[in-house]
């Protein structure tokens, strides 16, 4: 933990990084807090769920990451992040990714996890 908490500008930066890192951490004026679920948790498993799906057309389309990023006009290293899950999307650059993949943004969501 020592080479990863270091001095935070406000509890709310701070709650954020780890959130991100940990998922399950945050820390509040020196204290440390285990969260089993929050709004965090779950927002990363859409983002994580959004990544999947690219990742798996992506994959049936037989295009590299490399490729994609090119048809789709997007750097590579956003197309990775995106598929583990680390990129908050915006609709307009999945609906990029979509037509550079060849499906329609509504067809993105048909195999969607559901819960």
């Amino acid at each position: 933990l020592g080479d990863i908490v270091h001095d935070c500008p406000s509890p709310h930066v701070c709650f954020f990084v780890c959130c991100r890192l940990y998922k399950m951490m945050f820390i509040v004026r020196g204290f440390i807090f285990i969260i089993i679920e929050n709004t965090c948790m779950k927002n990363i498993r859409v983002l994580k769920d959004i990544g999947n799906r690219v990742r798996e057309i992506r994959k049936l389309s037989n295009l590299s990451q490399e490729s994609l990023a090119a048809k789709a006009n997007l750097d590579r290293t956003y197309i990775g992040g995106i598929e583990r899950g680390e990129r908050n999307v915006s609709i307009l650059k999945l609906e990029q990714i979509c037509k550079a993949l060849g499906v329609h943004i509504s067809d993105f969501f048909d195999d969607f996890p559901k819960k």
